[in-house]
């Protein structure tokens, strides 16, 4: 338990940007990078015992084995019906895709592009690469930033813009997305954490777009 405190000790929070509650703050035992329980989605109780991997450290699960589909005497056996289910998560990703994806040819309204992007926004902020840019960055643990960075923005002010009805156009609403990447390009450098995840989560951004045909 000492050998634990003294990793917490002068470890922040890579969701909120904080120090601070160290019984609260959970370090990755790959990265050691840490995170408040009460800033994980879902939220945690307590220290989970053992080893725990932050999602970027954690490995990927192993893919279940395929099953081959085999005829004899003109009936399928029983491994017909793993190939069924394969068959239905295949469709339901499609639909999926499709249920995402608004009919084409069809002209937006600015209200449901608007609608769209309150979309895209809620799975920015739940992506692995939104930490960053969650919240506004805290000028006590980065003094010189907001002195490099005139105009910042940050993905819970684009959704209290949502609140309060402070969005008329989806263009606006673009501008303050793109803002957020800016300002991450200008003051990290290529081989800061938060410059990866900046082109990672503009990637998904821009891929978004051209799914919905918004740009």
């Amino acid at each position: 338990k000492q050998w634990y405190q003294r990793r917490v000790r002068g470890a922040s929070c890579r969701v909120c940007r904080r120090k601070g509650d160290p019984e609260k703050l959970l370090l990755c035992d790959g990265c050691d990078k840490g995170q408040h329980l009460y800033c994980m989605k879902p939220k945690l109780r307590s220290i989970p015992e053992g080893e725990w991997h932050c999602s970027t450290c954690r490995p990927p699960p192993p893919p279940p084995p395929r099953q081959r589909r085999s005829h004899q005497n003109g009936h399928y056996r029983e491994d017909e019906e793993e190939d069924e289910d394969e068959e239905e998560e295949e469709n339901s990703e499609e639909e999926e895709v499709t249920r995402r994806r608004p009919a084409s040819k069809r002209k937006l309204t600015p209200s449901e592009k608007l609608k769209l992007g309150q979309q895209i926004l809620e799975e920015m902020q739940g992506d692995e690469n939104g930490w960053p840019f969650l919240y506004p960055v805290d000028g006590d643990e980065v003094p010189d930033y907001y002195n490099i960075i005139p105009n910042p923005m940050d993905l819970s002010t684009i959704e209290r813009k949502f609140r309060t009805n402070r969005y008329r156009k989806f263009e606006t609403f673009v501008e303050d997305v793109e803002l957020i990447f800016l300002n991450c390009f200008h003051f990290n450098t290529t081989k800061a954490p938060a410059h990866r995840a900046g082109v990672k989560l503009q990637k998904l951004f821009h891929q978004r777009l051209d799914e919905y045909e918004l740009r």
